[in-house]
């Protein structure tokens, strides 16, 4: 094993025992807080209340989320970011161009919430972005401290106080999750990501960069129609920086869309082989273009089959109401399988996901895909 391999390992090692170590400390606590509060009951009796402890603690992790997401909020709109859109699970809260706010549903598998804002002027090549992005942290640890405040006040009610010493580990939980600096999945946590921005002018750049394409897409303004300095690529070095190679997909998308599918094709296919920090779900969601690209080219069997993995297929599935993969299997079902009716059922569904998907002129750019997939059915 080459040392490069051995230090790149460990690498992913120490960040996956220090992401393991606040459930630990989280679990083995509640445990002993379960304990004290229930004492010396009945068996059934005893898992009744643990069930309903595990539906508490279920609650805690989505209002801790909501609490997390709040901060970036909040500490966000102290430092000059405005408002955008506030996402917890598959609920969005979105203002539109019209500075409207809209309930939307839009769903990222593996992600419990976002809130996305919209940055202040860069001023010499700076914006504040460390309050923004550990706002979520401090946000977990105020109530983390609250709730244990409410712990020791209800101490003499133990049922209602372990209530309170779940959502107090909940929160200071995700405070360590996102406020010790590390990677898990190849997907920096906050805390790294205000570390990456504050000491590298390139990333803070490429974050700015990143958040005005959300704010531009939130206002119905397509890829196509931005500043077209957004979209330069970065270097080979920069593209070991999650945060500046994350501009790469926004590239290849904005290619796709103004319908330059050679290049598109060639940039997916550098962003996919190359070694790079561009994270595995972006990866997955751009071989869904490069699938796409191909049924509507030369819309080879075997060059298809070959791209979808088992892995491909699962975030496929992950993702199934995310319009470039519908797009991409109605591509799939009608040029390949010949299967028109199943072709039809994913057109229907691509239509009613579209009454309540956020950006709309994603939208209109899908539906264009998908009628130069329809113009290729012989």
């Amino acid at each position: 094993m080459s040392e490069k391999t051995k230090i790149k390992k460990k690498s992913k090692i120490i960040p996956m025992i220090l992401g393991l170590i606040p459930g630990f400390i989280a679990g083995f606590s509640l445990a002993l807080l379960i304990n004290w509060a229930l004492g010396d009951i009945s068996t059934a009796l005893y898992f009744c209340v643990l069930f309903m402890y595990i539906a508490i603690g279920i609650l805690a992790v989505f209002i801790g989320i909501a609490i997390h997401e709040a901060g970036h909020l909040v500490f966000g709109i102290t430092t000059g970011y405005k408002f955008s859109s506030y996402r917890i699970f598959s609920l969005m809260l979105l203002k539109d161009k019209n500075n409207k706010i809209k309930l939307k549903r839009f769903k990222i598998a593996g992600t419990g919430g976002q809130c996305l804002m919209a940055p202040p002027d860069m001023l010499d090549g700076k914006i504040p972005s460390v309050m923004y992005n550990l706002g979520g942290v401090f946000a977990n640890i105020i109530f983390g401290i609250l709730f244990l405040i409410l712990f020791f006040l209800l101490l003499d009610i133990k049922l209602v106080a372990i209530i309170m010493m779940i959502f107090c580990i909940i929160n200071f939980t995700f405070a360590m999750t996102n406020g010790i600096p590390m990677s898990s999945g190849g997907i920096d946590n906050d805390a790294k990501n205000a570390i990456s921005i504050k000491k590298n002018s390139a990333a803070m750049r490429a974050f700015w960069i990143q958040m005005k394409i959300n704010e531009e897409t939130a206002k119905g303004v397509i890829l196509n129609d931005m500043p077209d300095e957004w979209f330069t690529l970065p270097t080979e070095e920069e593209m070991q920086s999650p945060i500046i190679s994350a501009l790469t997909v926004f590239s290849a998308n904005r290619l796709l869309y103004q319908k330059r599918f050679k290049e598109a094709e060639l940039l997916i296919k550098n962003i996919i082989d190359e070694d790079n920090a561009v994270i595995t779900f972006y990866k997955r969601i751009l071989t869904c273009d490069r699938i796409y690209i191909e049924l509507i080219g030369e819309c080879k069997n075997e060059t298809v089959e070959s791209m979808l993995t088992t892995e491909q297929k699962a975030l496929m599935k992950a993702m199934k109401n995310y319009p470039s993969v519908i797009r991409t299997e109605y591509a799939y079902e009608l040029l390949i399988k010949k299967d028109y009716n199943k072709a039809d059922k994913l057109l229907n569904h691509f239509k009613k996901i579209a009454k309540t998907y956020p950006y709309k002129n994603e939208i209109e750019v899908e539906l264009e895909l998908i009628n130069i997939a329809k113009s290729k059915q012989k």
